[in-house]
């Protein structure tokens, strides 16, 4: 068994299990900072996550900063095929 999981720093990890109770990272792949949303194609194994560039949110005086936006025009779809265990 193998999770893939997805993180905003723009790495996929791929766990696999070792048996019983024991796991092991098997790889973690670089991509796009931001691409977290992901699908997964059970027939090919890919791993479909979609990327876009961002621009630092506005600062609001007297307020933390809020969520970084999206450039307008930078959504793609980034697919990867992690490695066989």
């Amino acid at each position: 068994m193998q999770v893939v999981s997805s993180q905003w720093d723009g790495t996929l990890t791929v766990v696999k299990s070792e048996g019983g109770d024991r796991f092991s990272v098997a790889q973690t792949a670089r991509t796009q900072q931001g691409a977290r949303t992901m699908t997964l194609n059970p027939q090919t194994q890919e791993v479909h996550r979609m990327a876009a560039d961002f621009k630092a949110a506005p600062q609001v005086e007297g307020q933390a900063r809020g969520r970084p936006v999206m450039r307008p025009g930078t959504v793609r779809l980034l697919m990867m095929v992690p490695k066989a265990p």
